[in-house]
């Protein structure tokens, strides 16, 4: 299995468009490439939206990249802070 190969997670968002989510849990921030493979992976599919989950934070590099696109980077606060508001308006995703 190659570690550095993201296995990407697709919805269908209530517009009927694709969107897609890409975690990596390591200790380091994480570095542009693997950002940039999602965007690639987003173009393939033809996702309007993708949302990259890496607690440990992402490079400075990385974050100047992806402001202006259509990518979503969270880390560990930013993680707590969507769970926090998904409870906070009932959502029950986080169920089991």
């Amino acid at each position: 299995m190659d570690r550095d190969k993201a296995g990407y997670i697709q919805l269908i968002n209530p517009r009927g468009e694709i969107e897609l989510i890409a975690c990596r849990q390591q200790q380091d921030l994480l570095e542009l490439h693997y950002v940039y493979s999602l965007q690639l992976e987003m173009k393939r599919t033809k996702a309007v939206r993708g949302y990259y989950w890496a607690p440990a934070g992402f490079t400075s590099e990385t974050m100047k990249w992806a402001i202006h696109k259509s990518i979503v980077l969270a880390d560990q606060y930013e993680i707590g802070r969507l769970v926090d508001c998904a409870r906070a308006k009932g959502s029950r995703f986080l169920e089991y």
